[in-house]
């Protein structure tokens, strides 16, 4: 800090009437405030969340030093989990839901036409589904999912996708549910493009989900044509 800069913080202080030890409190108040207001910008969501006697106290905390576990608290909550398609929810030991039992683990499948380099995936493992429209207009479109519990107010689904036309057919068309209900659709034509796959693809994004615990799910197909679904991970906060 320049001289001058020091100059007009003894002069600022000088001003308040503050002694050594009260001019170190006060920084450090200020320094406190100003990372939990970077907080609070960070995670809004967070105040449902948050007890009420943490925000009514927070003038206590800071004076008596435990603003620290009250930082502690509010960032532990800002933490992603990351649900693997093969190993599951870190935390809670939770595993992704796949039905009907026709989803491969494709680091083991030979009958699959995918093969996207496992060093480019999360945690080396990916599930691949591939939905066939029926045979006629009669027959029961079957319906093939891969749900998710997690506890939080944001989720994120991340996938690999083939552009390639055939072998294996690289059509994209997924539709998403929390709680059952119709969140989003994410649908990608083939293109033949090179490489011939992406990774880490966010098809779906929500930071906008109610506090608490909910089910997120993914459907391959039901509508047009062959679709194929390479899940890599699931993320919430």
């Amino acid at each position: 800090m320049s001289s001058r800069g020091r100059t007009v913080i003894q002069f600022h202080y000088l001003l308040l009437g503050l002694d050594v030890q009260s001019r170190i409190r006060h920084t450090l108040h200020v320094l406190i405030f100003s990372a939990i207001k970077v907080i609070a910008c960070r995670c809004q969501p967070l105040a449902a969340e948050l007890p009420l006697s943490d925000i009514m106290h927070l003038p206590f905390l800071l004076a008596t030093g435990s603003w620290l576990i009250f930082v502690e608290r509010t960032w532990t909550a800002l933490v992603d989990v990351t649900i693997d398609d093969t190993y599951g929810d870190p935390n809670t030991g939770a595993q992704i839901m796949y039905m009907p039992d026709n989803w491969n683990n494709g680091t083991s499948c030979s009958a699959c036409t995918a093969h996207p380099a496992s060093s480019q995936t999360y945690l080396g493992t990916w599930h691949d589904n591939t939905w066939n429209p029926p045979a006629n207009s009669t027959e029961a479109a079957e319906v093939q999912t891969a749900s998710a519990a997690f506890n939080g107010s944001a989720v994120y689904i991340f996938c690999i996708i083939a552009h390639s036309l055939v072998s294996p057919d690289g059509n994209t068309n997924m539709t998403f549910y929390i709680d059952d209900e119709t969140v989003g659709h994410y649908a990608l034509l083939p293109s033949g493009a090179q490489p011939t796959y992406s990774y880490n693809i966010n098809v779906y994004l929500n930071t906008s989900v109610p506090p608490g615990q909910h089910t997120i799910k993914i459907q391959n197909g039901p509508l047009g044509q062959k679709a194929l679904v390479l899940l890599d991970y699931i993320t919430y906060s």
